[in-house]
């Protein structure tokens, strides 16, 4: 659901324009900067690369799909971070739209994923199958969890279809064991099975958390 991710180096264009794009935003006296600058084409690439075309909060793939470069700072609140390279986030609409700001949950309160290992993020968050929870009713994991929407419904149904894909590839191959006579998987089925975690994959932890259940990691 939230994997750590490594912020690539600043993309050229940000190290070049921020400077002159955040001094005309504060002297434009708008309340959002224009997103044509924050969310130019090399920016959206460097973040696209970092996360496998994946939003940063809920490892949703964004390929073809609407996706947003987010300020974990909001502008709202803090108009300085318009142009930071280390405030900007990919984003699903539905985990960036409408959360709750940092006057409710402020952003020192939650998991960051350009910060946090993933150890430390599976100590705050895990799941029930497709149900998102908090690990040990861990308030960071719960806060986490509401700032981001981790837990509304169009998330969950998708996580529900990626676990029915991965249980039917499971079935398959008990099938074909079965019918060799065989009493474990091979070594390349393991791999198959296994590959579904890998960080690049769509909901790689809820993932792991599953087969690590059922003992297939």
């Amino acid at each position: 659901m939230m994997r750590h991710i490594d912020r690539l180096a600043e993309p050229g264009i940000l190290t070049k324009k921020k400077a002159q794009w955040l001094a005309d935003f504060l002297a434009s006296g708008k309340n959002r900067p224009d997103s044509s600058k924050y969310g130019h084409k090399d920016i959206l690439a460097a973040l696209n690369n970092m996360s496998y075309n994946k939003c940063f909060y809920s490892e949703e793939r964004l390929i073809a799909k609407p996706k947003n470069v987010d300020h974990l700072m909001e502008v709202a609140l803090d108009k300085t971070k318009a142009f930071e390279w280390s405030n900007l986030y990919l984003s699903s609409p539905e985990c960036n739209q409408g959360r709750p700001d940092n006057n409710d949950i402020p952003i020192a309160d939650v998991l960051d994923p350009c910060k946090d290992s993933d150890a430390e993020i599976h100590a705050h968050i895990t799941f029930d199958n497709e149900l998102i929870q908090a690990n040990n009713g861990s308030k960071k994991g719960l806060d986490t969890i509401r700032k981001f929407k981790l837990d509304n419904e169009a998330l969950t149904y998708k996580r529900c279809k990626c676990l029915q894909k991965l249980a039917d590839l499971i079935l398959s191959k008990n099938k074909t064991r079965e019918a060799e006579g065989r009493v474990s998987f091979t070594d390349s089925e393991k791999k198959e099975i296994r590959a579904w975690a890998s960080p690049d994959r769509e909901f790689s932890l809820m993932v792991e958390v599953y087969l690590k259940k059922y003992n297939y990691m």
